[in-house]
């Protein structure tokens, strides 16, 4: 695929980086590091918008050069938040690969957003072992998972069918006074059902239901598949009326 970073990389890149800090703090040290890699750069202010950002117009023929050549003009301008925003942006365009390259290049801790996107990409292309891989780099550089990274994480055991694990984060979870989301206590109980541990998975809906999160639509679809997968149509249609009711 090819990847125009300006017309897609470039509006993406901008767009996320207004909301993270002005481009102008950093457009010296961009500009100084980047001499020796960076030739076809070009600089310049937006002068229709009045606004102080500089705006970075890239005219590269493919991810890779783009990923090469934004990492050394932006991680050696010790700009951490440029690596963070870089790192979306990939995620968001699918080039996961230049996304982990990004990231496996940098010694500091990318931004909470990286690090989830990263994860998430790195599920949405079951990439499973890089998954770990990262997750276990990234908790030995201090990164503490939020309720976001730990249903990203409890996605990936419930792709590679792992009950185990899924129930271990699930706990650790319930240890660190996190609350799991509805979308949290559903993919938990995805996990059981697709095991056919249909009692168990009864426990967390009653745990949930404890705990005063509602189930949607999904979580109710989720068990009423789960006691068709086993023939238990009874309690599947019992859990249909107590959804219409």
């Amino acid at each position: 695929m090819k990847f125009d970073i300006l017309s897609d990389g470039g509006a993406i890149f901008a767009k996320n980086i207004e909301r993270v800090q002005p481009l102008y703090d950093f457009s010296d040290g961009i500009a100084n590091n980047a001499h020796n890699h960076f030739p076809r750069k070009v600089f310049s202010r937006n002068s229709r918008r009045r606004q102080n950002y500089w705006k970075l117009n890239l005219v590269l023929s493919n991810s890779h050069t783009a990923c090469s050549s934004l990492f050394h003009a932006l991680t050696h301008s010790k700009a951490p938040n440029f690596v963070s925003v870089l790192i979306v942006a990939f995620c968001e365009l699918g080039h996961v690969q230049e996304a982990l390259s990004v990231y496996r290049n940098v010694s500091s801790l990318p931004l909470l957003k990286a690090c989830n996107a990263l994860l998430h990409a790195l599920v949405n292309t079951h990439r499973f072992d890089s998954l770990w891989e990262v997750y276990g780099d990234m908790v030995s550089r201090g990164f503490s998972p939020t309720i976001v990274s730990y249903g990203i994480l409890m996605q990936c055991c419930c792709s590679q069918a792992d009950s185990v694990g899924a129930r271990k984060l699930f706990d650790e979870m319930l240890h660190r006074k996190i609350e799991p989301t509805v979308v949290v206590y559903t993919i938990m109980i995805r996990v059981l059902c697709n095991e056919g541990r249909m009692g168990d998975a009864e426990g967390v809906f009653r745990l949930m239901r404890e705990s005063g999160v509602a189930p949607n639509l999904y979580t109710y679809k989720t068990l009423m598949d789960g006691y068709g997968n086993v023939a238990n149509v009874i309690w599947a249609f019992e859990l249909y009326a107590e959804m219409l009711w």
